[in-house]
């Protein structure tokens, strides 16, 4: 029998049934039986739970490409109780109350979706069946150091990075490995228009794809380094913040007032990804990175980078931290930072760190922070010479070539003013951005463009 056979039999027994029945019977379970249907989405308010707030999904072994939730929140304060409307006093103790109960919510949600899920030292690498392994190999008995880099991929200057850094470790006998993350999408803060203006991609940046990952491989390997890992994707997904959420941890560019603030968590994120895939890596090699460093896209090398080996050989070197002895703005400049294995391990976290309810670090910028991270985990902090150990500065890439950000270089030089020198700048081998700025009020000093 098919099925609308037994369909039809199953009524004709139904309706049998029912010519049985009294008529009120009938009646009553005709209207019970409508009544359900009814009702059948309208039962008895039961308040329900908020959503769970999400944040970042966890990353497995993946860092190809990261997808990332934004929290579920409602906007504006929480309405005011029958109890507290006739009481200003007190309506805005309860307004207070359900505030700060809102942010341990969210503090309570980002903390759960930190970095300590976004990598998987067991898990196989996305697209293949081999477990997580360092492609570079061991040491071979050399000192091994990890250069970490991230930024913008339309911003890479890597002709003055493999120079004087790459090989230059490379000819002291390091073995180098290099940990790229780079991200196509850019954003400008309000006090970047000037940069926005004028800069376009570099050369190398212009390739897509296989033959940009190849290009990078094939010039750090050939300087005697290697590319440990090479991530190239849309953007860095960061949570949402609601407004003055830890406004006393980066108060001077908020991450939820502006794209500023924002971009120095993307960093600090794209960072401490890459150390925990460095990490994945010294496992897989059986031994540890004598010594790490941080660096951009964006810097242009004017000179090598220092031997590391006497600083290294200095008691509780593990536990140190290097950078540039200028730009520090109440804190340690943070374009590039050495550092030995023990001291990365916290710095590398900062932004797990800034997520974490439980730290509270008052600070006004970037700077400021990471030298306060620094002194709360006992890391000695220590300054190189500008001029002869660390002998870099920020570069952009223009329709006339590369240029070099006056505003950031440690000693301003005397032709910004005029821009006498705008074309060949002896000093620093490239010209001078600010002489490309549309705005000339960008040259004067004390209010040079932060870019």
């Amino acid at each position: 029998m098919g099925a609308s056979g037994a369909a039809r039999a199953a009524w004709r027994l139904l309706g049998a049934w029912f010519g049985r029945l009294p008529l009120g019977a009938f009646l009553f379970c005709w209207t019970f039986c409508l009544t359900a249907y009814v009702l059948r989405d309208n039962g008895p308010e039961v308040p329900l739970q908020a959503p769970a707030l999400r944040g970042d999904k966890a990353r497995a072994a993946s860092l190809d490409q990261v997808e990332s939730e934004q929290p579920t929140l409602t906007e504006g304060p929480p309405p005011a109780t029958s109890s507290t409307t006739d009481d200003p006093v007190a309506a805005q103790a309860a307004a207070e109350a359900a505030a700060e109960a809102r942010t341990s919510e969210i503090q309570a949600a980002l903390n759960r979706n930190t970095m300590t899920t976004w990598l998987c030292c067991d898990c196989h690498r996305v697209g293949t069946s081999s477990p997580w392994g360092s492609p570079c190999g061991n040491s071979g008995g050399s000192r091994m150091v990890a250069v970490i880099m991230t930024g913008l991929k339309r911003r890479l200057l890597l002709e003055s990075f493999i120079k004087h850094v790459v090989k230059r470790l490379a000819s002291l006998g390091y073995k180098v490995h290099v940990y790229l993350s780079l991200v196509e999408a850019s954003s400008y803060g309000d006090f970047q228009q000037g940069r926005k203006s004028v800069e376009v991609p570099t050369a190398i940046a212009n390739l897509s794809g296989r033959d940009f990952q190849d290009v990078v491989r094939e010039k750090i390997t050939e300087a005697g380094g290697c590319v440990a890992e090479l991530s190239v994707q849309g953007s860095e997904v960061i949570p949402f913040f609601p407004d003055g959420f830890k406004h006393q941890m980066l108060s001077e560019y908020p991450p939820w007032k502006g794209e500023v603030g924002r971009n120095v968590l993307r960093t600090w994120k794209s960072r401490e990804v890459l150390w925990k895939a460095a990490k994945c890596n010294e496992r897989s090699m059986g031994e540890q990175y004598a010594m790490s460093m941080w660096a951009r896209p964006d810097t242009f090398w004017m000179g090598d980078l220092v031997d590391p080996t006497a600083m290294m050989a200095r008691p509780n070197a593990s536990n140190a931290l290097w950078t540039k002895n200028c730009h520090n703005w109440g804190g340690i400049n943070d374009k590039v930072a050495l550092m030995g294995r023990q001291a990365a391990d916290k710095m590398f976290d900062a932004y797990t760190m800034w997520l974490d309810a439980r730290v509270n670090i008052v600070a006004t910028n970037s700077e400021g922070f990471l030298s306060t991270l620094a002194k709360m985990n006992g890391i000695q902090s220590q300054l190189l010479d500008h001029q002869s150990e660390l002998v870099f500065g920020d570069a952009v890439q223009t329709k006339q070539g590369p240029c070099l950000i006056a505003y950031y270089l440690c000693t301003y030089p005397v032709e910004w003013l005029d821009c006498r020198l705008s074309r060949s700048n002896v000093s620093y081998g490239l010209p001078l951005c600010e002489c490309l700025w549309q705005d000339p009020r960008s040259r004067i000093p004390d209010k040079g463009p932060k870019i």
